[in-house]
């Protein structure tokens, strides 16, 4: 068999003939993170009983008609869900090579 020759592991298993290299490496890859932040539906509710005053707007009559008007008060809670999350997107990665070897790289816990 030669090395161009395509080795079948299943057929002639002791045959096969692997070499090991290793290499060190450190890869870096900036990441960007952007907050989002959206709203749900928003419910209102209403705090206590409303006042009423008059208004202290003059009232103008025509001969079309009159007006009346006063102020209405009330109190309210509103319940805003606020939903907070990130998306992070990776630039392009980069790689400082170091030592190639035979043996396994040092200070990797192999």
């Amino acid at each position: 068999m030669t090395c161009h020759e395509k080795q079948d592991s299943e057929k002639n298993p002791l045959e096969n003939c692997i070499a090991l290299t290793y290499q060190s490496a450190t890869v870096s890859v900036p990441i960007t993170v952007r907050p989002k932040v959206s709203t749900g539906n928003i419910n209102t509710f209403c705090c206590g009983e409303p006042s009423i005053k008059p208004s202290p707007y003059k009232i103008i009559c025509s001969q079309s008609g009159g007006s009346c008007s006063f102020i209405l008060t009330q109190n309210i809670c509103i319940e805003i869900p606020i939903e907070f999350s990130a998306e992070a997107a990776a630039s392009c990665p980069y790689i400082e090579c170091g030592e190639v070897s035979g043996k396994l790289c040092e200070n990797c816990g192999g």
